[in-house]
């Protein structure tokens, strides 16, 4: 009986630690999308598109973190002058939208299609 306490007694404590990294893990990509979007809003492109990977480092399963990033990567795209000196980016933006959706975004199904084409 008590070896049967001390599992129960695991198994909690190990959901319990679980679970609290996974909200850090969340606390943190939040903070590092907030800083992309700081970063966004003053044209500085590179910098947001590092915080938004450091985002999706930070907490793989967050879903927002992709969208921003495939959206900035389609953003830099249409831009001629910006996409030279970057690089063509459309492939990961659409794969970062792909993603998202499979995450269970909506409005990055739609955006897949829209920007994607398929």
């Amino acid at each position: 009986m008590r070896s049967k306490t001390l599992l129960i007694l695991l198994v909690c404590m190990l959901t319990g630690i679980s679970s609290l990294a996974q909200t850090t893990a969340r606390r943190q990509a939040l903070s590092y999308v907030q800083e992309g979007d700081n970063f966004l809003k003053h044209g500085n492109w590179e910098d947001a598109i590092f915080s938004y990977t450091n985002a999706i480092n930070a907490d793989p399963a967050f879903a927002k973190a992709y969208m921003k990033r495939a959206k900035l990567y389609e953003r830099l795209d249409r831009n001629r002058e910006v996409a030279y000196v970057m690089g063509n980016q459309s492939v990961q933006g659409c794969m970062d939208l792909n993603y998202s959706a499979v995450l269970g975004n909506k409005r990055a199904e739609t955006a897949i299609e829209y920007l994607c084409g398929d």
